[in-house]
């Protein structure tokens, strides 16, 4: 028992030392790196499942906290919807899953490919008449690529279309992380 809590202890100063030892941005980003595996597996948004392809960490009105979302579309609905400011930290790179700063990635918008959201569905309102589900926050859908090779192939059998981080969120709370 003593030995596992010497190892926790050593492992928290390793971690401190590096938040001592380098800039305050620069320990910060390696809190913010282990905490954001610590997250619950749903989007802090819709509670969707968080996938390995297309999964987001962000902040919400400069806190600490680290979040994750299931896709930058999630995350730029929220900023719309609340007017919080919102930075994101990291996307996912689509085909290797690699994390990739926000501002370096290509996007996909409004692909075929909708991760968790589906075609429309018909929603019961009464028993008499139905309605079609036409919106979802997911939607239209944001895929991040770490080459533009990637996301032109991607594009040419998905449709889409190809927008840097700054085009994407130009008219939104949203920011990228100044974060490396």
């Amino acid at each position: 028992m003593k030995k596992r809590l010497s190892l926790l202890a050593m492992f928290s100063l390793g971690l401190t030392l590096i938040g001592v030892g380098e800039s305050a941005d620069a320990g910060r980003s390696v809190r913010d790196y282990f905490e954001s595996w610590l997250q619950p597996s749903g989007c802090s948004f819709c509670g969707r499942r968080v996938h390995a392809d297309m999964q987001v960490a962000f902040q919400k009105n400069n806190e600490e906290t680290v979040l994750m979302a299931c896709c930058l579309r999630c995350v730029i609905t929220e900023a719309e919807q609340t007017g919080d400011r919102i930075r994101v930290l990291w996307v996912t790179d689509y085909v290797s899953h690699e994390r990739l700063r926000p501002d370096k990635a290509i996007y996909l918008v409004g692909s075929t490919i909708n991760s968790d959201s589906g075609p429309p569905v018909e929603v019961p309102w009464s028993r008499r008449e139905q309605s079609e589900l036409e919106w979802d926050r997911c939607l239209p859908s944001v895929i991040a690529f770490r080459k533009r090779d990637d996301a032109v192939a991607f594009q040419q059998t998905s449709e889409g279309e190809i927008l840097s981080f700054q085009d994407l969120v130009a008219a939104t709370n949203v920011s990228s992380s100044t974060l490396p």
